[in-house]
């Protein structure tokens, strides 16, 4: 198995059983996917600075104004801005 696949594998069997978790306490649950809804709504998708600015025009607040952000963490935010615009 190539190894994007094996992560992906990991990821979805350790997903699986929270999603049934959440379910079944009537949560709802989406699956994301950052990059293709950055792209979107136009924002920009590999340039994790220019991906901040846009995130802090837009009203995003807290860490982002003051921390250096990941590109995990700019993934979590877009994955929160996706369940917002959702809900």
């Amino acid at each position: 198995m190539p190894l994007q696949l094996f992560w992906h594998h990991q990821i979805s069997m350790h997903a699986t059983p929270l999603t049934h978790k959440l379910r079944a306490n009537r949560s709802d649950v989406i699956e994301v996917h950052p990059a293709s809804t950055r792209e979107v709504l136009g924002m920009p998708t590999k340039d994790w600075q220019k991906t901040r600015t846009f995130l802090k025009q837009i009203g995003l607040k807290g860490d982002l104004e003051i921390r250096t952000m990941t590109p995990h963490k700019i993934e979590a935010l877009t994955a929160i801005l996706i369940a917002c615009l959702y809900s």
